[in-house]
């Protein structure tokens, strides 16, 4: 398995190596882990925490709405299959 050359900023280093001893894993079991998921989230990369937001009430009808109608074209396709 090839070993990449890798570049991080000292004190996040200690601070990851330290967690991942805490925990019992490798740090490289971690570094694998996010690279999996980077690899299979689509094109955007979140950093930080997501946050949420508010939908006002009537737009929210509108996307269960539109959530619905496209279930119904889903189930519609595959019956004629």
């Amino acid at each position: 398995m090839p070993t990449p050359t890798l570049t991080f900023r000292t004190n996040l280093r200690d601070r990851a190596t330290k967690k991942s001893r805490r925990m019992g894993i490798p740090l490289s079991l971690v570094l694998n882990n996010a690279l999996r998921v980077f690899l299979k989230s689509d094109d955007s990369v979140i950093i930080g925490k997501p946050q949420m937001i508010e939908i006002p009430n009537d737009l929210q009808q509108k996307v269960d709405k539109l959530g619905k109608l496209a279930q119904k074209a889903v189930v519609k396709k595959l019956a004629k299959k």
